[in-house]
């Protein structure tokens, strides 16, 4: 117990050394892992996409890119915000190990914008709902869950 009690002294008095390297190393590979399943989680929705037929070869307009609405709505579907905007900002922030979003609700918005939902859709709003609980430690799916 002693010894507990000197580390954290040497803690507060800013000494902690070698403790504080070892902190710093966890950290930095919990973050590395955190990336990587958020770059795991944007592969799924993108084959999610494609497989049900929401995935487009033709890009939104510039003008379409320029919206300020929340998820583009006011220019685009829901499905070309996911491809064009989201995926690639996403994708950008994993592969420059720079912070992610912490507070995320996509997937209301696609419950609600993939209506009807059959098989397919369902997987998508799974995955999205995926994403939204890992890193916003929430999940706010009212659909089915698969």
């Amino acid at each position: 117990m002693k010894q507990h009690n000197g580390d954290v002294q040497l803690f507060l008095q800013g000494k902690a050394g070698a403790g504080c390297d070892k902190i710093d190393q966890y950290q930095a590979h919990m973050n590395r892992i955190m990336h990587l399943q958020v770059d795991l989680l944007l592969d799924q929705i993108e084959t999610e996409l494609k497989a049900s037929g929401l995935w487009t070869l033709i890009s939104p307009s510039t003008e379409a890119m320029q919206s300020t609405a929340p998820f583009f709505c006011d220019t685009m579907p829901l499905e070309n915000w996911l491809q064009f905007v989201f995926l690639p900002r996403m994708r950008a922030l994993v592969a420059g190990r720079l912070p992610l979003p912490q507070q995320i609700a996509v997937c209301p918005i696609a419950e609600e914008a993939f209506k009807p939902v059959d098989r397919q859709r369902l997987l998508l709003i799974n995955r999205i709902a995926d994403l939204d609980e890992l890193l916003s430690g929430k999940r706010e799916q009212t659909t089915h869950r698969v």
